[in-house]
């Protein structure tokens, strides 16, 4: 998942993407972007930005990869830019574009 890029009618090419992907050394935030996601999620809520039963969704998902993550099951993988996008693609597949 690209972070940015959306109004170029091209990807970047392959040496762009290699200099600005991240992942293979800020993965180690993994929990700590989770633990800010779910932090933030509670202000959504509070703000009436995200219902009530979104959040459940989105904060059991992130939950359960942040269990997934230290437990060795869940890694990134090479099209993931950064520790950000990893984690958003991840939220995606579980629970759809609620999570996006």
């Amino acid at each position: 998942m690209n972070l940015w890029g959306g109004r170029f009618g091209a990807p970047p090419a392959d040496a762009l993407f290699a200099l600005s992907r991240s992942i293979d050394f800020d993965w180690r935030l993994a929990r700590y972007d989770i633990a800010s996601s779910l932090a933030h999620l509670q202000s959504l809520v509070q703000e009436k930005i995200v219902s009530p039963g979104d959040a459940e969704v989105i904060g059991d998902a992130l939950r359960e990869i942040s269990r997934e993550i230290a437990a060795g099951k869940m890694e990134p993988d090479q099209t993931d830019e950064d520790v950000h996008s990893a984690l958003e693609r991840m939220l995606k597949e579980k629970v759809g574009e609620v999570g996006g």
